[in-house]
């Protein structure tokens, strides 16, 4: 056994080689940990090492019924769930979050919350997904424990590199195409989506008007993580399999 530790919490692990779909939990904190525990070392020197990682595929925002999305999703084999709630109140909404919790544990799927910092600590989510309308990133990095994700929205190549040098773990970059769930925000196209691809180094979640139909394309542009949300509401688990099925192609290709 190697002197490695919880990235969270500090708690002595047991150096193992996990699959992102086979991951085990702290015993102190039950933080999920992949296949290398952060070095004793890091965790003593309060360096800001981070164990979790954005695996590949589909990356489903929930919406309507959030349980039964984030429950479908799970089983058809998603491996990322976004809690995004604008309208529940704190409490309800902590509750929901709990319950989504549970299930992403018992499916190994990383949880993140959207906005709320408050929800996604009591909730012991696996990160935050703030807006450019949220709080900054440096200031949510003072009040998240280590090992805590933190992804940033994005709608252009140039807030896509602000946010790689800001320290945001993972981005989201939208909307690809014309999407009733983004009106505010005009479309940035295939071309941004490849340039913002060429740019960074940090994980991109591919959102705004994407289907089934021009999923190709999207991965064709470098994307391997998309996130919907009006096509994960029916047929979830389906859905998730067929988008699957078309970034694992895409990493396949990308080791070649």
């Amino acid at each position: 056994m190697t002197n490695n530790h919880c990235p969270r919490c500090g708690q002595r692990l047991e150096k193992r080689r996990l699959e992102n779909t086979d991951r085990g939990y702290c015993p102190s904190c039950q933080l999920p940990v992949y296949e290398n525990p952060v070095p004793a070392m890091a965790v003593a020197s309060g360096l800001p090492a981070v164990d979790l990682q954005l695996p590949w595929g589909a990356y489903v925002i929930t919406s309507q019924d959030h349980l039964q999305i984030a429950e479908q999703a799970c089983s058809g084999g998603a491996r990322v769930i976004q809690y995004r709630d604008k309208t529940a109140p704190p409490p309800r909404r902590l509750e929901i979050a709990r319950a989504i919790r549970r299930v992403t544990r018992q499916h190994g799927a990383l949880f993140i919350v959207n906005d709320h910092i408050d929800t996604a600590l009591l909730s012991a989510a696996d990160g935050v997904h703030l807006g450019q309308d949220d709080l900054g990133i440096t200031e949510a990095r003072k009040i998240v424990p280590a090992g805590f994700l933190i992804g940033r929205s994005t709608h252009s190549l140039d807030q896509a590199v602000e946010a790689q040098g800001q320290g945001a773990h993972y981005i989201g970059i939208g909307p690809v195409f014309a999407t009733p769930t983004k009106e505010n925000y005009p479309p940035i196209g295939l071309e941004t989506l490849c340039q913002v691809a060429a740019a960074i180094t940090i994980p991109f979640v591919a959102i705004g008007g994407i289907t089934l139909q021009n999923l190709a394309g999207i991965s064709r542009a470098g994307a391997v993580n998309v996130a919907m949300v009006r096509e994960f509401q029916k047929e979830t688990a389906q859905t998730v399999r067929a988008v699957n099925k078309v970034l694992r192609a895409a990493t396949e290709r990308e080791a070649d």
